[in-house]
């Protein structure tokens, strides 16, 4: 070991660990913000803290890392000289939840919305939001939760946020009138931005946001949620919006030259996937590609973690894919089968448990002015593979 590192020898690093985030969070003295939901996380863990990191210095959790260890990781590192704390935190194994976050114990709990995820988990909407709801156990005395007011379990995790404490502050976001936070209007200003306004309080606050999709102005209401819940005054945090960066893999758009001339444009949403996420990705899709010519192409993969309801789940994602007007569908897996059997022949251009095959097909079938979707679970290769093909076209043009 280096010269003057001390060590720690301890019988079980895993307690150990829980261990050293429980002593640095009880110095910590700022508020603590704990974030979870189905969809949404990291976006708004990113946008809270860059607003937040307009007032004082912030700490956020290390990239994603929103399981048990992740969230101790992150506390463990937490610097002293931060003023406030945003954390990322899943729904991961049941047995993990809880305690995680009674180590974690924020000042306030977010929940971006609820939609069905790790089915193989928890297999219906309600028991993802009781799971989801043990956050609010870990709340410290006078604490504060944001909600979506426009999820049908508004009403079923307000429940439970008072039934562990009564007298706790909620503060809820949405588009209806009956939100804190409401939204009033948006329109997408650029292929990667928005300006919205929105009602908060009783007053309008009207700002430029560097994502794109509706899902991503919904994201920025439950930012402004937070500061309205740790009462702070978020005006002159705003324009730290205007300069967010659609995070890795998730509706980032770029431009592919083609080596015979012309370009497609990638949107990649391949970090995730859940039956919200795809609506998500082919929403985007919609709204870059209005007014423009051009094919809409999907590359879907199989979604992990939907456990015995995975054939029902994908059958309905049809629905989905229909209502887009996709064009192609190159489809990989054995579980999209089950989306392929209700879509037209004509639509799916090849259905193949072969990553090769359809990076084959793909690449055979790219005209100039498509428009191309990656679509697969984080725990797939299918899209870690075909991205340095498609980038590799430009190289080679």
């Amino acid at each position: 070991m280096p010269e003057g590192m001390s060590v720690y020898v301890c019988p079980d690093t895993r307690l150990a660990l829980a261990q050293l985030a429980e002593v640095v969070r009880n110095r910590i003295e700022g508020p603590l913000v704990c974030i979870t939901g189905s969809v949404g996380k990291t976006t708004v863990k990113t946008g809270v803290t860059a607003m937040m990191s307009c007032l004082a210095p912030t700490h956020s959790s290390l990239r994603n890392l929103n399981h048990y260890q992740g969230v101790l990781v992150s506390l463990a590192s937490y610097p002293q000289e931060a003023s406030f704390g945003v954390l990322e935190f899943s729904s991961d194994l049941p047995h993990y939840t809880l305690p995680k976050a009674l180590i974690a114990r924020p000042d306030l709990a977010v929940i971006t919305d609820i939609q069905l995820d790790h089915t193989d988990c928890y297999p219906s909407l309600e028991a993802i939001a009781d799971q989801k709801s043990l956050l609010f156990r870990g709340l410290r005395p006078g604490g504060s939760v944001v909600l979506n007011r426009d999820s049908p379990y508004y009403s079923r995790l307000l429940a439970a946020a008072l039934s562990f404490q009564s007298d706790l502050r909620v503060v809820s976001f949405g588009t209806t009138a009956l939100a804190d936070v409401s939204l009033l209007s948006w329109e997408a200003t650029s292929a990667e931005g928005s300006f919205v306004e929105v009602d908060y309080y009783g007053r309008k606050l009207a700002y430029s946001l560097a994502l794109s999709g509706r899902h991503n102005v919904m994201n920025s209401l439950a930012m402004l949620a937070v500061f309205a819940g740790l009462d702070l005054e978020p005006e002159p945090c705003l324009p730290a919006l205007a300069n967010l960066q659609s995070l890795p893999r998730r509706c980032r758009i770029e431009r592919i030259t083609l080596p015979n001339g012309g370009a497609i444009s990638l949107l990649d949403d391949s970090f995730s996937s859940n039956p919200a996420s795809l609506q998500a990705a082919l929403d985007a899709l919609a709204l870059q590609s209005a007014g423009q010519d051009g094919r809409k192409l999907l590359v879907f993969g199989d979604i992990d973690q939907l456990g015995s309801r995975s054939q029902e789940l994908h059958t309905s994602l049809a629905d989905i894919i229909l209502r887009s007007n996709v064009d192609r569908i190159y489809a990989h897996g054995s579980h999209v089968r089950h989306v392929c059997d209700m879509l037209p022949n004509d639509m799916i251009a090849i259905h193949t448990l072969d990553e090769r095959e359809l990076q084959a097909a793909l690449l055979s079938d790219l005209q100039p002015g498509d428009w191309l979707v990656l679509k697969t679970s984080g725990y797939s290769t299918l899209s870690e593979n075909l991205l340095p093909l498609l980038r590799g076209l430009q190289a080679n043009d």
